[in-house]
Parts: C-alpha cells; structure tokens; sequence
C-alpha cells in the first residue's frame, strides 16, 4: 500500500503493482517463479558481495524521489539497466514456463544485437531453445 507524505519502499511498489493487477489474468505459475527467481538473484548476490537488485532499487529511489529531482549524470542509465534486469528475469521465467514452439520477434531488424555471441540478449535466445530440448 502506498501512503502518501512517506517515499514508498520497495517492498511498498512491489506489492501496489501486485494490488493493481488483474490475479485472474495472471498465470500463477509464472508469478511465483519470477518472484523465486527474484529472490535467488538477491541471495546471490549478497553471497558475492555485490549490492543486490533490491538494495540497488533503494539507491535509485532516494535519487528520483522527486519529480523534479536533479540525479546525478550515470543515473537514468542505471535506472535503465535495473529495469531491463526485471524484465530479462520475467522473460527467462516465461520462457521457463510456458515453453514456447514459436516464438515471433516483431522488428527484428531493431534487435540484431540479439545475435551477437557477447550480448545478454544472445544468452536469453540460446536459453529458451535449450530448455527442454
């Protein structure tokens, strides 16, 4: 829940975005493996000593916590990044559990990064046709 006058916590943002959506339409599978997922990245990480994805959220809060905030140059970038974490841990978790014959890349032509062997986006491809096959 979201309480107005208190910058929200990420525990707080987690569990609006999980208020807001329809649980009906939500594959309940896929919830609780991104949210196993998600935990598993935070005890690596702080097994390796690197700041997690939760503690790096914290730091991107206290820098946008305003809508006029000034954050430091490099912010929006790590911003950016977190955020493409999140969505390349749901991607691996939906490839994971649904497990996909087809899989259509709409403008490929923006994603050639994808086939690059160095690229994260190559490991997500080479992932899902090694899932299961």
């Amino acid at each position: 829940m979201l309480v107005f006058g208190r910058a929200p916590t990420f525990d707080g943002i987690v569990q609006a975005g999980v208020d807001a959506f329809d649980l009906t339409r939500v594959n309940e599978q896929i919830a609780a493996g991104f949210v196993s997922r998600l935990a598993k990245q935070v005890a690596d990480e702080k097994t390796v000593g690197k700041p997690d994805i939760r503690s790096r959220f914290e730091a991107l809060r206290r820098m946008f916590c305003r809508r006029d905030a000034q954050p430091e140059p490099g912010a929006t970038k790590l911003r950016t990044q977190w955020i493409g974490e999140l969505r390349r841990l749901l991607a691996r978790e939906c490839l994971a559990a649904l497990e996909p014959d087809l899989i259509i890349l709409d403008e490929f032509q923006r994603f050639k990064h994808l086939l690059e062997e160095k690229s994260e986006g190559f490991g997500m491809s080479t992932l899902h046709f090694s899932i299961g096959r």
